[in-house]
């Protein structure tokens, strides 16, 4: 699957209901491809609806940016940017081929970062809930304690993305081994911010 869905949630706040409102103009970078929500006939005063849409965002975190239309005369754009770990699908290994693909995304391929873990709250499913907000990635088992297993694949190449966090004491080190290196880069620091808030 190359597309992120995103939910919408339009809120009319002004007096009077608001009337066709569609998607217009799309002006994203190349590569990046926009599949429109459904255009909402109506919108009543102080009420709010939701509509699906889809981007691929072709595994960047550029913008995507559109026009919202309404009433046929009003416009705006709206600019949406993918946060790097919602960029991901999750991916089943097993320990082993976790490794040994590790194993051949190394040197440029591989970003590590340490990080002080909250003194208050370092317990393992802390660890994985801090993974699982900055990362859409499945936990791979992990014969070794402390080793924190995680593998994904970007949403639009299918580029093989692996997450190891290894804990000791109230310290973690995260490391990303990504083809990608922009990916891998920014990948590391929104684990590091995720598990710094937990």
């Amino acid at each position: 699957m190359k597309m992120v869905s995103l939910d919408l949630t339009f809120t009319n706040t002004t007096d009077g209901p608001m009337k066709k409102i569609c998607m217009g103009e799309k002006k994203s970078q190349q590569g990046i491809e926009i599949h429109e929500f459904p255009e909402i006939p109506t919108l009543a005063s102080n009420t709010s609806t939701s509509a699906l849409m889809a981007i691929d965002f072709n595994d960047t975190t550029q913008p995507a940016q559109f026009q919202v239309c309404f009433n046929n005369t009003k416009r705006f754009m709206v600019s949406i940017t993918a946060p790097v770990g919602e960029l991901l699908q999750p991916n089943m290994l097993s320990e082993n081929d976790f490794l040994a693909l590790k194993g051949k995304l190394t040197g440029m391929n591989e970003n590590t970062s340490n990080v002080d873990l909250p003194p208050t709250d370092n317990t393992d499913q802390a660890i994985i809930d801090a993974i699982y907000r900055a990362a859409n990635v499945l936990q791979i088992p992990s014969s070794q304690g402390g080793v924190y297993y995680y593998a994904g694949k970007t949403a639009a190449a299918g580029v093989d993305v692996l997450v190891t966090i290894k804990v000791t004491e109230h310290k973690a080190a995260v490391t990303v081994n990504c083809e990608r290196m922009v990916v891998g880069s920014m990948l590391v620091k929104a684990i590091k911010s995720s598990l710094l808030e937990s």
